[in-house]
């Protein structure tokens, strides 16, 4: 049986072109075309107009041009415009929605007329009764409620006729290896226009458009270096898999029914699947049988749309014109495909290695090897080892290269750069001043979001700098530290009383790093050589933490070793015991080293010191000490209470200062010029990741279930293999729905384990953006009321928002209630 296959509509979407605004003719002609289409794929006569419309759409119109035609019968075309207005449902250009409110009153006053005993008033009323001869006027209302705007393609898919010929021969090869029918070459034409790099407004990328959320599914790679469906060969391969998948299901849902399941009844249901989903498909045909034509006049679903109801007679006509493109195309040839070397990454390497290796230059890599993410071109992350990394053809294949690129030692962390030990007084943009870097850069490689607040202790990642450790100053001692069995990196660092992400950088290592018995790690000392507790006297202005950030080793040390704990209070000149490790260089004794106060004498108010303000500082606030003892001798005789952090001081009138947080800002004088344009605050939500972070709650750990995360994704992260021990920790059935909101028990058994899911999580969140924001921007954020009728699906959908973004926009709740306020950014295209 020669059957088919699923993924995201996007010939259908509407793009903005800057062109002139002209009205045409007012109903313009869908001519009539001898389709052909066979046994395998068939056109029956109900559904050839909706072919005839969309091969005029793929041959005719260009992306310049706005169609007004009826949704029901698209055929029936009220006028065609050039303008550069999108075709959005819900919020339609100035000049799409004139036109549309122009024809619907014409076809409401029609209808009037009619009703009347009356005949047309002129040309145009004309025109729209010949569209619908004999049509009363109920008719003529219900079709005025049914307009809808969709934008030529015949540019686009001459570009992809191109495309095809580099890309047709794997194509075709692997369906025909899969036992699945060759015509399916046909369908990235309306996919995508077999570009690549296609991105939809609703997340779908590459020739198939897949959504993020199925990639996993499919076996495609989506990680902070790689996204595997923007390689065209390997993306086939995962659309393959869902036509295996989706022929299965459809044909054991209509023998279920009783339906005849043959090839030419199954390959309009399959197709449909590939935009609507195998569930919906099988739901269909529980109800409607094995029967395309009364699937489209019967079937009722909030989610069967219109889009959804044109997806095969779109396949059918991009089929049509592509195996006709001499006649509607003349003179257009395919490009040759690109042959290549592929060379097996033995380790994680930057590109900029590669480029020294291989002498290529980085645009042709970037060309031949699409489905590296822009943060390995950035120098952000590395290519990871095992990567197939494609070359240009040689007859050597390489070799020598090979050889080179196998003898060169590790280049450090696998991120792709040095890293930074925050200290006292740093900022985001001093660091990248200090490494000759780009701060924005920064704060994208630490995905520090809008605010690009940083800590003391944090290990930052600098850009490019080829993989050198900066952890201290100069000057410090190291010893060395032998791997046990059953030992972990947080757990050695505890053991020497140090922070694990300062440990974790003195050895070039991640949370994502493995170590193995017999290892030796570097363990920084202090300037004596001891790695035992020293001692350490009290000065005004000190705390435990920040005590013990200045001898870079973890307050819970510091805490534990001195019988203290995090409400202790301690005095000037009190002795504290210090575990071992190296001392950062330490500051007059008159200036305070924390934002906190520390009493001479005891007292039990309290005040807790936070930044609210989008500076790229020092954050103490973010930290478990951050709470603090006020100065008596400030509050008594009423001046201000100083607060100083690296470069933060603000002011607090005494009056304010009680066990409530005090919020402290800066001028905007004193803020990065990048975090000052509204533009950035409109991309705020999208940084918003206060979610991703894993809970413990009743010994449980446990996290909501967010937008494009599946039940694959969470195993992945785990390490755990299959998703078995999270359906049965969760009472999941197989095949469950996992409903974005949900409250989900992680089978966490070691804090490594759990540190690198937080990580892998936000590196695909953070994927998600990166790919985002290279191509939409987002002009503004309006309020839409849900109607009766809407799902978040068809709100997503509407507005051309994917729903992750949605899910961001309005702070973590998708609630699809008729009357509820949502937050709509408007997108529109970079390019």
């Amino acid at each position: 049986m020669e059957l088919v296959g699923r993924v995201l509509f996007l010939a259908a979407s509407c793009v903005i072109f800057v062109t002139s605004s002209v009205s045409q003719a007012a109903t313009p002609t869908v001519e009539r075309h001898a389709l052909q289409c066979g046994d395998l794929f068939p056109c029956p006569e109900e559904i050839q107009r909706r072919v005839d419309f969309w091969v005029q759409v793929f041959r005719q119109w260009d992306t310049g041009q706005r169609v007004i035609h009826d949704s029901d019968h698209p055929q029936k075309v009220f006028a065609v415009l050039r303008t550069e207005d999108r075709c959005s449902a819900k919020r339609p250009g100035k000049l799409v929605k004139q036109e549309q409110d122009k024809i619907r009153d014409a076809l409401q006053t029609l209808a009037n007329r009619i009703d009347a005993g009356q005949a047309p008033e002129n040309s145009f009323q004309t025109d729209l009764a010949n569209l619908y001869p004999g049509a009363g006027g109920a008719e003529l209302r219900s079709a005025s409620e049914r307009l809808r705007c969709q934008s030529g393609n015949q540019d686009r898919f001459e570009n992809a006729l191109r495309r095809f010929g580099e890309y047709r021969p794997f194509v075709v090869e692997y369906l025909a290896d899969a036992g699945l029918s060759t015509e399916l070459q046909y369908l990235p034409f309306v996919e995508s226009a077999y570009h690549p790099q296609a991105y939809s407004h609703l997340g779908a990328a590459g020739i198939w458009q897949i959504m993020p959320k199925t990639a996993r599914n499919l076996g495609l790679q989506i990680s902070a270096s790689v996204d595997e469906r923007f390689d065209p060969r390997l993306a086939t391969q995962g659309a393959i898999r869902y036509f295996h998948d989706s022929v299965k299901q459809v044909a054991a849902a209509a023998e279920k029914q009783g339906s005849e399941v043959t090839p030419g009844k199954m390959n309009p249901f399959v197709v449909t699947s590939y935009n609507y989903g195998v569930r919906g498909m099988t739901r269909a045909i529980e109800e409607v049988g094995l029967d395309y034509v009364r699937l489209l006049n019967e079937y009722k679903s909030r989610t069967f749309r219109t889009a959804v109801k044109n997806f095969y007679a779109s396949f059918l006509a991009a089929r049509y014109v592509a195996k006709n493109s001499e006649r509607y195309f003349p003179g257009v040839t395919g490009n040759s495909a690109t042959k290549t070397s592929i060379v097996s990454i033995p380790f994680s390497a930057s590109i900029k290695r590669l480029v020294s290796v291989f002498k290529v230059d980085e645009s042709v890599l970037k060309d031949l090897n699409p489905a590296l993410t822009s943060r390995v071109w950035k120098g952000f992350s590395y290519v990871p080892a095992g990567f197939s990394f494609a070359l240009p053809l040689r007859s050597d294949d390489w070799s020598d290269q090979r050889v080179q690129l196998a003898a060169l030692p590790p280049e450090g962390p696998s991120d792709g750069g040095e890293r930074h030990v925050v200290e006292r007084g740093n900022t985001a943009c001093e660091v990248a001043e200090l490494y000759r870097v780009k701060c924005r850069d920064i704060i994208e490689l630490n995905r520090l979001g809008r605010q690009a607040t940083i800590r003391i202790g944090q290990v930052l990642m600098i850009p490019g700098k080829g993989g050198a450790i900066v952890v201290a100053a100069s000057g410090h001692r190291v010893g060395g530290h032998v791997v046990r069995g059953g030992q972990t990196p947080c757990g050695i660092a505890n053991q020497y009383g140090m922070n694990c992400e300062s440990f974790l950088a003195a050895n070039g290592l991640s949370m994502r790093s493995k170590i193995y018995v017999g290892q030796t790690l570097l363990v920084p000392e202090s300037s004596s050589g001891t790695s035992l507790a020293s001692n350490h006297k009290v000065r005004s202005g000190q705390s435990p933490c920040s005590i013990a950030r200045n001898y870079n080793v973890s307050c819970d040390a510091v805490l534990s070793v001195n019988g203290l704990n995090r409400r202790s209070i301690i005095y000037v000149g009190q002795t504290l015991k210090i575990p071992g490790a190296f001392q950062k260089p330490t500051l007059a004794s008159s200036e305070p080293t924390e934002t906190s106060v520390i009493q001479t004498t005891p007292t039990t108010s309290s005040v807790t010191t936070t930044e609210a303000t989008p500076e790229a500082q020092v954050s103490s606030a973010s930290e478990p000490d951050a709470k603090s003892i006020a100065d008596n001798s400030n509050t008594a005789n009423g001046s201000s209470w100083v607060i100083a952090s690296g470069n933060i001081e603000g002011t607090v009138a005494s009056s304010d200062i009680s066990d409530e947080s005090v919020q402290v800002s800066l001028s905007t004088a004193e803020q990065p010029a990048r975090f000052q344009g509204s533009a950035d605050d409109r991309l705020a939500p999208l940084y918003d990741w206060k979610d991703l972070n894993v809970e413990l709650s009743g010994g449980n750990y446990e996290i909501n279930v967010l937008p494009e995360e599946n039940l694959g994704y969470y195993a992945d992260w785990l390490g755990i293999g299959p998703a078995g021990a999270l359906r049965r920790l969760n009472n999941f059935k197989f095949g469950d729905l996992l409903e974005v909101g949900v409250r989900l028990r992680l089978p966490v058994s070691t804090q490594d384990q759990l540190a690198e899911f937080e990580s892998k999580r936000k590196e695909f969140h953070s994927l998600l953006v990166d790919e985002y924001i290279q191509r939409f921007d987002i002009n503004d954020v309006q309020s839409y009321r849900i109607q009766s009728g809407d799902t978040l699906w068809g709100i997503s959908n509407d507005f051309d928002v994917p729903m992750w973004v949605l899910y961001r926009f309005n702070q973590g709740e998708l609630l699809a209630r008729v009357g509820r306020e949502m937050a709509i950014p408007e997108v529109s295209d970079r390019n």
